[in-house]
């Protein structure tokens, strides 16, 4: 782990001074402090092994601990999204229906075809 008061250069992890002789830039001068975030642990969690297992039976194992993670992360967000569509207006939606069928029929009357009057002289 890195402690305070240390800085990263080309030959690893140095103490921090005033002055730093750096091999391409020359002499640098210390100014202030930059915090940084350790990096996230990239490497693959694995439940630890059972009793008589294979890595790879443990690889598996964890392989289907994420897939129903992820299935159930689905299902939360479908359920949601039903939830909010459930939520609308029932009268508002009956009113959008009705006009959207008024609009229909002014297209299409009598179910056949473009409403087109043709008119001849």
């Amino acid at each position: 782990m890195i402690t305070a008061g240390m800085m990263q250069t080309s030959e690893g992890f140095r103490p921090i001074t005033y002055y730093f002789e750096d091999d391409v830039a020359g002499r640098l001068t210390f100014v202030e402090y930059r915090s940084e975030e350790a990096p996230a642990d990239s490497r693959l969690q694995l439940p630890p092994r059972l009793p008589g297992e294979s890595s790879f039976q443990q690889l598996q194992r964890a392989n289907v601990t994420r897939i129903e993670y992820e299935r159930q992360k689905r299902l939360q967000a479908r359920t949601e999204a039903q939830n909010v569509a459930a939520d609308r207006d029932a009268s508002a939606v009956a009113a959008a229906q009705e006009l959207n069928a008024q609009i229909l029929h002014q297209m299409r009357p009598r179910g056949r075809g473009v409403g087109l009057v043709i008119e001849k002289e």
